[in-house]
């Protein structure tokens, strides 16, 4: 059942990878706020400025002039200043190209643990030590993976329930479920999508790719409610009947149509060819990407490991541009090599997908 095949621990579907930036590559000297992100074309910018944050994006008012900047878009947020600490905050971004992962959560859990009345010093503290966290955790395999996403998830839980109208609570979210998810508790991933597309604050585009994601662990727990969602999202208003979002969307209707078909084997190969379809008119290479890991689960469902392999290769080597489908590949990639019989080469993959997901 295809469903089924949605359900390796190891697969990143459609979760965003909290990745710590490199702060080395040009810091800001001065004391203004300095916001990193990715422009239109998903190439890095940065803009200096004053900075409004919330869970709707940030503003930063610049030469008389405001530009707002999607949660899903921003790298991060160097501050010029933060009160109520005794190290500056160039000073953490400096450490930070110098330690691990592991000494630089810990050295962010020590100096919360000294007491930061500030709130905004003491959420970028913690949001600094999530990153580490979740570093760390993408840095393990098998038991020593689960010994530490256990803890980092609700690290997590419990910045999100602080700071719920911050912009970091789209990335944390996401990190927290594609971890959930990972560990196969697939219902409580689900729960926490449901949350963060039910942010009343988010941008509509953001809580409807929540929504999307949802589904996505629906589909790979094999949960019924999967089609449900599907449906009640197909109707809600205001979800664009064009684009990057409906290709995703149609993609996922038609694996959940395959994965519910227990009998009727005409299911599947219609399955193919709609997806199939969407790869070759689409011009997103996300949306390439996400049919293509969606063909290779089909595949896989049929006992068709090799054929699965080529589609997840499209993703490794081609479609590669959207991080959170390239851990699903890699993963996968792992696995199917182990059906195939190459041994070698699926070592070389699990060891690779640490690297993938930055830690």
């Amino acid at each position: 059942m295809l469903a089924h095949s949605f359900s390796l621990a190891a697969l990143a579907f459609g979760f965003i990878v909290l990745t710590v930036p490199n702060w080395s590559i040009g810091q800001s000297a001065s004391s203004s706020d300095v916001v990193r992100y990715y422009d239109k074309n998903r190439k890095e910018a940065r803009t200096a400025g004053e900075v409004q944050e919330s869970a709707a994006g940030v503003k930063i008012v610049a030469g008389g002039k405001t530009i707002t900047i999607s949660p899903a878009d921003i790298i991060t947020v160097e501050y010029g200043k933060l009160d109520g600490l005794k190290e500056t905050p160039a000073e953490l971004r400096t450490l930070e190209t110098r330690e691990t992962p592991a000494k630089l959560r810990g050295i962010y859990t020590e100096i919360l643990k000294k007491g930061v009345n500030d709130t905004k010093a003491k959420r970028y503290l913690e949001y600094r030590e999530a990153a580490y966290a979740i570093r760390v955790a993408d840095g393990k395999m098998g038991d020593e993976f689960k010994a530490e996403a256990g803890p980092t998830i609700a690290k997590l839980a419990t910045f999100r329930n602080s700071y719920a109208d911050s912009w970091e609570v789209w990335p944390i979210s996401r990190a927290a479920a594609r971890l959930q998810a990972e560990m196969g508790n697939y219902s409580e991933a689900a729960t926490t999508l449901a949350s963060l597309g039910k942010n009343k604050n988010l941008p509509a585009d953001l809580k409807l790719e929540a929504r999307l994601a949802e589904v996505e662990v629906l589909l790979r727990s094999g949960d019924a409610a999967a089609n449900t969602a599907l449906a009640e999202l197909s109707k809600t208003a205001g979800f664009p009947p064009t684009g990057s979002l409906r290709e995703k969307l149609n993609i996922y209707k038609a694996a959940a149509e395959a994965a519910q078909s227990k009998v009727d084997k005409s299911k599947p190969a219609a399955a193919v060819k709609a997806i199939e379809t969407i790869i070759t008119t689409t011009n997103d290479p996300s949306v390439k990407a996400a049919g293509h890991n969606a063909l290779g689960e089909l595949y896989l469902m049929s006992n068709l490991p090799r054929d699965a392999m080529w589609e997840f290769l499209w993703v490794e080597t081609v479609h590669n541009q959207d991080r959170e489908e390239l851990i699903k590949a890699v993963a996968r990639l792992a696995t199917v090599l182990d059906l195939v019989g190459d041994k070698d080469r699926a070592e070389s993959y699990r060891k690779k997908l640490p690297q993938v997901k930055g830690a």
